[in-house]
């Protein structure tokens, strides 16, 4: 991540270029996107949406996304907040939000109701530019109001703008691999392991994935592992080295580099904050 990089950022997209890009920048951050006209099509996980106008995606930095086609004249609201920062600003959330939101990441809503996003962008970039002592804490209130009232919307209105499911050959490859590594990657890191049990060459493993989903098999375990490290540190008392016994790692020293190297923070620092 850039240190120079604003903890929300607002973008303008008119193409599927701008859309990549701003997702290849902000990898670590939550995209929200509306379109204020046209539409881009976009491939999240193994499914494919349409972004309308009046269309809005709220996308986690763990949703695997890339937009494959755009409308000439699209244009596009793009709004990126670090992870960190989202979770700060948002604490204390619905817990059904992530249940609602992640599994319909598009929605379609009305003239009306899309006048909020056009408001925010305003707003945003009003406070952006002033010289204030609490910017961040605003900011931080303005996200919290914007995620609120995307529930909301969510909520309101629940058609979903998704496809038909991509179910061909590779596709299920891939679905099946991303199920195998949640279910075993606390005691299987090796990428031979999972080609042997999905009876693939590793190569062909290798190409299938990082076709689909742009991530490597060994980053997507390496990725899976982080999370279950997270979730043991914030969610248990199991020491450093238990945690280590857990996930499969030699000791609690390979554990603590592995994480500082993947998210560039300490494993007891990460824990207290």
């Amino acid at each position: 991540m850039k240190h120079d990089i604003l903890p929300i950022s607002e973008k303008i997209i008119t193409n599927a270029e701008d859309f990549n890009s701003l997702r290849d920048l902000y990898e670590n951050y939550w995209l929200i996107i509306y379109a204020a006209d046209k539409s881009i099509t976009l491939k999240i996980g193994f499914d494919t949406f349409k972004l309308e106008k009046n269309s809005v995606a709220f996308l986690s930095k763990d949703l695997f996304c890339q937009c494959t086609d755009a409308e000439n004249g699209f244009k596009g609201h793009g709004i990126a907040v670090e992870e960190d920062f989202f979770n700060k600003a948002n604490y204390g959330l619905p817990p059904d939000f992530y249940n609602t939101v992640n599994p319909q990441p598009v929605i379609t809503i009305n003239h009306a109701d899309a006048e909020f996003f056009y408001n925010f962008s305003a707003y945003y970039n009003s406070v952006i530019k002033r010289k204030l002592i609490y910017k961040e804490k605003i900011l931080a209130n303005l996200l919290n109001n914007l995620t609120l009232v995307s529930f909301e919307l969510w909520k309101k209105h629940p058609q979903n703008k998704k496809t038909t499911p991509n179910n061909n050959n590779l596709t299920q490859l891939c679905r099946s691999f991303y199920n195998l590594v949640m279910q075993e990657c606390k005691h299987q890191h090796d990428v031979e392991y999972y080609a042997d049990k999905l009876a693939v060459s590793r190569n062909y493993l290798t190409q299938t994935v990082k076709e689909i989903t742009n991530m490597t098999p060994k980053e997507a375990i390496q990725r899976q592992l982080v999370n279950e490290t997270k979730n043991l540190l914030l969610n248990t008392d199991l020491t450093i080295k238990e945690i280590a016994d857990e996930l499969g790692f030699n000791d609690a020293s390979y554990l603590c580099r592995f994480f500082k190297t993947k998210t560039g923070k300490n494993l007891t620092a990460f824990r207290k904050k």
